[in-house]
């Protein structure tokens, strides 16, 4: 868009660029033009489809019903399709005017022409579906874009329904007809009023934005002219920009300064490789020697001698006969830290994939061989062995469900925001002994559990697998009867540290440094049976904003422990989870 005042404004500082509400309006006619456009683009299919569609209803009459067919209908059939036709071609030219009323013209005058071949081919051959009147009012109400040529349409479609139904049909009552008809205007009126306000609404946004976004560019194009300009728009950006020739800084915007924790005097005068990372240095001295202007990822250096990832794209401008650069400068701290993690779940997955396989192949082959067994030796076999075939299938199967639930709790954990909320975590501890009280039993395990519970912050459900897994392992490996020790203590950090403590053989320190990756468990750990259980362990605790750990000599015993916010709230004054 351009205006008559833009070269008398040339020199006009940026501020007279703005754009008053009024300003950004659609006028009416380009409005009207507009969607006018959209008349002629959306009547040009129907006429092509009218266009064969009628085509070949005329030859089907020529050559199916050349005796039954009268004349005039053949002709009225041809006399459609040629002018759909010829209304596809004229639409289709670039040079055509685009009057506001051309289009509604021939879209009416298209329409009148279908409705008298409809109605002649009804009273001619007498058909059983003079709905097509309602298809043919609906369509109308999708294509036309002006209220007064719709309702020209409207007006003789339904007096061609009325007069058709009333020769064909007279023993129809007004009140079967009467419904459908006005059901069909109504609907033709409603899909008409809707299109006409959403395309209106489209284009005085498109109006709009091609407004600001010409307005914008005037702007831009006038801050080059100075540094007064430059630094209006530069700091209005969230990126940093430097302006510099090679060797001094000459110029930056706020961006810049906060991305690097410095001041603009101790900015102004550097060289702009100060702010990149040693290491880095080289490869971007060689990129402005040879004035590359792509975008390249570096390391950038604040003034506290910590790094960040930035990606930086420069290019050289002329100004007052002297050659500069223009540096954008991103940091993509945000970005690098969302690679990593995608690269580690990605491993991570792949690893899942291997370890899902392996846990659930050895139920699974139980459950297999049980199932063979049963099914050669059902006949034979006495019924307390069959009873022994049926525990194995049954134990197989518990197996892997405990397994998958193990996936579907992982699952959880990768997904949005947990609430979390002081808990009693005393009754939690006492639900999962509850649960192994059978295991403790058949074990002989000394249970110690401690008598008071510091408050912490944190998720029941999560942390009563966390406590179960901890005390399962205990039992496994806590010695012979296992002795076993639950409890917890506050740190001086403001986090509470749980531990589960037994007396077996201990675990070795190249061990415990893969304990807790996630599908990165050495092969005698793996044998000894931890499964994922710790992977899942360690991504809820880091979920709730704690951390997970263990102490272990070998023949000394293990120590398992997790750490989470500490609550504010008594222990006593929390009700209780169940």
């Amino acid at each position: 868009m351009s205006h008559p005042q833009q070269e008398s404004d040339r020199g006009a500082p940026a501020a007279s660029l703005q754009i008053a509400p009024g300003d950004a309006e659609m006028p009416a006619d380009a409005l009207r033009e507009a969607l006018n456009r959209i008349a002629r683009d959306s009547l040009r299919p129907v006429a092509l489809m009218f266009g064969v569609l009628y085509l070949l209803k005329a030859g089907v009459l020529v050559t199916g019903h050349a005796g039954e067919a009268p004349l005039g209908l053949i002709v009225l059939a041809f006399a459609l399709a040629l002018a759909s036709l010829a209304l596809f071609v004229a639409l289709g030219r670039a040079a055509l005017p685009t009057g506001w009323a051309r289009a509604h013209t021939a879209g009416s005058g298209l329409a009148l022409l279908a409705i008298t071949v409809m109605t002649a081919r009804h009273l001619a051959t007498t058909p059983s579906y003079t709905l097509s009147y309602a298809l043919l009012l609906i369509t109308a109400g999708y294509l036309y874009l002006d209220t007064r040529w719709l309702m020209v349409t409207i007006v003789a479609a339904v007096g061609a329904w009325v007069a058709v139904a009333d020769r064909l049909y007279p023993d129809i009552p007004a009140e079967d007809l009467v419904p459908t008809v006005v059901t069909s205007v109504a609907v033709a009126l409603v899909v008409h009023f809707i299109r006409l306000r959403t395309l209106r609404r489209l284009e005085r946004a498109h109006f709009r934005e091609a407004r600001y976004r010409a307005a914008w560019q005037q702007a831009a194009g006038q801050a080059r002219q100075s540094e007064e300009r430059f630094r209006r728009l530069a700091d209005a950006t969230l990126e940093g920009v430097v302006l510099h020739d090679n060797r001094v800084i000459l110029d930056g915007n706020q961006a810049i300064l906060d991305m690097l924790g410095v001041t603009m005097d101790e900015l102004l005068g550097r060289n702009p490789l100060d702010f990149i990372a040693p290491h880095a240095r080289d490869s971007v001295r060689q990129r402005l020697a040879e004035g590359d202007e792509r975008s390249y990822e570096s390391v950038g250096l604040r003034r506290d001698g910590s790094e960040l990832p930035v990606e930086i794209r420069s290019r050289e401008i002329r100004f007052s006969n002297q050659r500069m650069r223009v540096a954008v400068v991103r940091d993509i701290t945000e970005r690098k830290r969302a690679e990593a993690e995608r690269e580690q779940l990605i491993a991570e997955l792949n690893a899942f994939a291997h370890t899902v396989a392996h846990d659930l192949k050895n139920p699974l082959s139980l459950v297999i061989a049980y199932a063979d067994l049963l099914r050669d030796d059902l006949d034979r076999q006495p019924l307390e062995r069959l009873r022994e075939y049926i525990g194995g299938l049954m134990d197989g199967a518990q197996k892997m469900e405990r397994i998958i639930d193990k996936l579907l709790l992982l699952a959880q954990t990768h997904q949005g925001a947990v609430a979390t909320t002081p808990l009693l975590m005393g009754a939690i501890v006492a639900e999962a002994c509850r649960v192994f009280q059978s295991a403790i039993e058949r074990a002989g395990a000394q249970i110690t559990v401690q008598a008071e519970w510091p408050p912490a912050l944190g998720y029941g459900p999560w942390l009563e697998h966390v406590w179960m897994n901890y005390l399962g392992n205990a039992l496994k490996y806590g010695g012979d009867p296992p002795h076993i020790e639950l409890g917890a203590s506050a740190q001086p950090d403001g986090m509470v540290r749980f531990w589960v403590r037994d007396h077996g053989q201990g675990i070795s320190a190249e061990q415990q440094e893969e304990i807790f990756e996630p599908f990165k468990r050495g092969q005698r750990i793996r044998r000894d049976g931890y499964g994922i259980g710790l992977s899942i362990v360690q991504r809820i605790v880091m979920r709730l904003g704690g951390q997970v750990g263990m102490e272990s000599t070998e023949g000394g015993g293990s120590t398992f422990y997790f750490t989470l916010p500490c609550a504010t709230i008594p222990e006593q004054s929390l009700p209780s989870p169940h």
